[in-house]
């Protein structure tokens, strides 16, 4: 799944939808393999996980993949990568989901920050990558979430066209739309609220 931002979106919504996709997945008790988006904060999203209720599940559920310099390798919600070889990195993230996957014994949901993954390898390196990524995920019937901005219209393209499902975010006079661009779907307002604890949104027709 592609998840497209547009220029005008705040990081604020950015962040909001990626801690409340964080957060139930959580509440589901699937293992989560996550690459930061821009603004993306693991203290926020411990924070937010402790006010529903799921500080166990971050603690044992959640990896983040972060630079090796500085962190402790036996820190359980990191992956220390180089980000060097992107094919040694990726063994080493292959190993993290699978570990992941005992753990929780169910598929384990990705989530990318592509320009964090471009800005660590560069687009060629990643393009790459891309296939093969693909290729296991929809084997294995799991779940990758390619978070992505709209400037980049070749990085576009590529991720979109591996991708099942291409969902496109705009601002557009001060509010956030949702549609699909694969497939097309009307418009959408996102209208959000918190029970329990839990960031849930809504999606309103815009007729």
């Amino acid at each position: 799944m592609l998840i497209e931002f547009g220029a005008g979106v705040p990081n604020d919504a950015t962040k909001l939808l990626v801690t409340c996709t964080v957060l139930n997945a959580l509440a589901s008790g699937s293992g989560i393999l996550l690459t930061p988006f821009a603004g993306t904060s693991l203290s926020e999203l411990e924070a937010m996980a402790k006010a529903a209720g799921l500080d166990t599940e971050f603690r044992n559920h959640l990896v983040v993949t972060t630079h090796s310099g500085g962190i402790l390798e036996d820190d359980i919600n990191v992956l220390p990568l180089d980000f060097m070889e992107i094919e040694e990195d990726m063994r080493k993230y292959q190993r993290s989901r699978k570990a992941l996957e005992d753990r929780t014994q169910k598929g384990t949901l990705e989530i990318v920050g592509v320009s964090t993954v471009v800005s660590r390898y560069g687009w060629e390196a990643y393009s790459r990558d891309l296939n093969i990524s693909a290729e296991m995920t929809k084997a294995e019937g799991a779940l990758t979430i390619r978070l992505a901005t709209s400037e980049k219209t070749e990085v576009l393209e590529k991720i979109s066209a591996i991708s099942d499902i291409h969902i496109g975010l705009q601002e557009r006079c001060g509010t956030i739309l949702f549609y699909g661009v694969k497939p097309k779907t009307q418009f959408y307002h996102i209208s959000w609220k918190v029970e329990d604890g839990m960031p849930l949104p809504t999606l309103v027709p815009i007729v």
